[in-house]
């Protein structure tokens, strides 16, 4: 066995590694994507009217419509899943800074407040922020999330 060469078996097993590695490659998973962000928006509460009478209220997220309810009087507490319409899901994607609008509708829409919500508050539980910028007020309790795409 002295002075044998047996450099075609280190070449031969380079080969053969070197092919396995380009197989696991093409059928290895894909990278995972980044989680996406949403908003939970929990509830709405009136503590102090726009109106004489009642409040139309609508919620507008980055200049979207996402939910409303008519006859809103002080000290009522409005649940998102009994909007009356606007259907969508409740968790909203979203990304950055974004805003969400607390509105008063008769005819045409009317700022009453303004919350700033961040995808930084992802994790941080549930938070109950005032929209008083304007005429009325109203407390959001809303969530910042992530997950899967």
């Amino acid at each position: 066995m002295r002075g044998r060469d047996f450099t075609w078996v280190s070449r031969s097993g380079l080969a053969v590694a070197a092919a396995m590695a380009m197989l696991f490659s093409v059928f290895a998973a894909p990278p995972a994507s980044a989680d996406t962000v949403y908003l939970q928006v929990w509830w709405v509460r009136c503590d102090d009217q726009s109106e004489p009478f009642s409040d139309e209220v609508r919620l507008r997220l980055g200049g979207l419509f996402i939910g409303g309810w008519d006859d809103v009087d002080g000290g009522e507490t409005h649940w998102y899943w009994s909007s009356q319409y606007y259907g969508q899901p409740i968790n909203r994607p979203f990304s950055g800074n974004i805003g969400l609008d607390v509105m008063e509708q008769d005819g045409a829409s009317d700022l009453i407040g303004y919350l700033s919500i961040s995808e930084s508050e992802v994790g941080t539980g549930p938070h109950e922020r005032a929209a008083n910028m304007y005429d009325g007020r109203y407390t959001v309790r809303y969530e910042v999330t992530a997950g899967p795409i």
